[in-house]
This record gives structure tokens, sequence and C-alpha cells, in this order.
């Protein structure tokens, strides 16, 4: 019985360190966020992507990211931009793509990517 509890065991302890080296980031990003200037969007009609719509707001981006929609602190070299009668949304990515579905060189009969 003991030879069987520990070989359980055993396996257990493999299983975890499996789906934790599978958990590891196999490519991590590369991504740096481009040197700019503070931008604070203002009076804005801002769809947030959770249903939420924040009618006259504000919105602040700054080091690549969004830093705050609604209220926050305003740095003192921001640029600004009106944006009254505009609408601000959800970055949309379409990971659509036919890259590596057509073979090269081509022809007719292997036209099938939809």
């Amino acid at each position: 019985m003991r030879r069987y509890l520990t070989g359980i065991a055993c396996i257990a302890v493999g299983w975890s360190a499996s789906i934790a080296s599978t958990l590891a980031e196999p490519f991590p990003s590369t991504y740096q966020a481009l040197a700019s200037k503070p931008t604070l969007i203002s009076n804005a009609t801002i769809l947030t992507g959770d249903g939420t719509r924040l009618d006259g707001a504000s919105m602040l981006l700054a080091n690549g990211k969004v830093q705050w929609v609604g209220n926050g602190d305003i740095p003192d070299n921001v640029r600004r931009i009106d944006a009254a009668g505009r609408w601000v949304t959800p970055g949309i990515i379409d990971v659509h793509s036919h890259l590596g579905v057509y073979p090269s060189p081509d022809v007719r009969a292997h036209s099938d990517g939809n």
C-alpha cells in the first residue's frame, strides 16, 4: 500500500510540475510604448467596453496606457484634446487572418481559405 501511495504522490508532483511549465509564457511580450506626451481627451462620450457610457467624460493617456477614465490627476505638461461631440470607444483588434492559409505558388484548386 505504501508503494502505491508513493507512486501516486510522484505522479501528482510530476503532473503539477508539467502544468506549471505549460502555464509559463512561451513568448513573452517585447512591447515598449513609444515616447509621447501625456494626452487628455476631454468632453467626450466614452464607451468603456463593459457596457458603460460616460457622457462629457475625460480620459488620460500616458506611457502607452490609459491611466484613468472619468476623473483623475492631470499632469502639467499634458496635451489637451477637446472631443466635444465625439466618441471614444475601446480598440478593436481583428485577429482574423489568412496568413499561411493560401499556398504559394497559387493555383485555383487550393483557394479554400474561407
